[in-house]
């Protein structure tokens, strides 16, 4: 699957071994969307809202781009959060990937677009369930980890999963 352009999330892969599960959603008016925002439902409009508070029950990852002035777009496609779907992330601190498997994560949201990940934060939404294979096993900056939402709306329970 293509990348995002920014930092957030994407499917690596689903358990499964067919396509992650898209589901669409209303949008909450005025507001611009990007590919890897992860949402939640929004508790006053029930629509697909971006994920800004640390601890809510998430839905899944933005499909693709909406622009803020979108008003011909009413419903957003959404890769759905379920224990079937391991989405790829990045973390925002220095890590040695073998050493964070089996972590629970927060999910940070550095600015407007940027949604990565955190093992250092509060509340864990999510569990790291693997790591990206071209990553090297020393610390660094910017590891990309294969996590599965523990706290979803679809009540997926994260567990220890690996690619094929």
């Amino acid at each position: 699957m293509a990348a995002p352009a920014n930092a957030g999330f994407k499917p690596a892969y689903t358990l499964s071994g067919g396509p992650p599960a898209i589901l669409y959603f209303p949008l909450v008016t005025a507001t611009a969307y990007k590919i890897g925002n992860v949402l939640r439902i929004s508790a006053t409009s029930g629509s697909a809202a971006k994920q800004v508070a640390a601890g809510t029950a998430i839905l899944g990852v933005a499909v693709r781009d909406v622009a803020l002035t979108s008003a011909s777009v009413t419903k957003m496609p959404v890769w759905i959060a379920d224990g079937n779907t391991v989405f790829e992330a990045k973390k925002i601190v220095t890590g040695v990937p073998q050493n964070n498997v089996g972590d629970p994560a927060d999910i940070v949201v550095g600015s407007v677009y940027n949604y990565r990940i955190n093992t250092a934060a509060s509340t864990k939404v999510a569990k790291i369930v693997g790591y990206h294979p071209d990553e090297a096993t020393t610390a660094h900056t910017g590891c990309r980890y294969y996590v599965m939402f523990e706290k979803s709306i679809f009540g997926n329970t994260a567990r220890q999963a690996g690619p094929g």
